[in-house]
């Protein structure tokens, strides 16, 4: 059986960047022509730790999820990251929906996350 559906999901560790997130979208492109490709934007974690939390790194967080999102490099984005947001502040994961450590979601933040994948991609 061969794959017909990919999907790109990295991470900015504050030492990566737009530059590194796109040659690897381009490498996937190239590796799976005919394929279709989707990718989520990378999620709020301002309370991540002081790795991620640094100007550049935050930086780069929103660079990448521009880039995602209006490069038309995808046949599908998935925009976890205004699924779980604080609409006050972006960067953060709404407080009902985090588990408590600023970057990862807890399970009603997981449902939303899920229900802003569309499976008809």
């Amino acid at each position: 059986m061969a794959a017909t559906d990919l999907v790109l999901n990295l991470y900015v560790d504050g030492k990566s960047g737009l530059a590194t997130y796109s040659s690897q979208a381009a490498e996937l492109a190239r590796i799976a022509p005919g394929n279709h490709a989707m990718s989520p934007v990378l999620p709020p974690a301002e309370r991540a730790g002081p790795r991620m939390v640094t100007a550049a790194a935050l930086a780069t967080r929103r660079a990448v999820n521009d880039w995602i999102r209006r490069a038309g490099v995808f046949d599908g984005v998935f925009d976890v990251a205004r699924a779980v947001e604080n609409p006050q502040a972006p960067d953060y994961i709404r407080p009902d929906l985090d588990s408590g450590d600023g970057m990862h979601p807890n399970d009603k933040g997981a449902e939303a996350i899920a229900a802003a994948v569309d499976l008809n991609l």
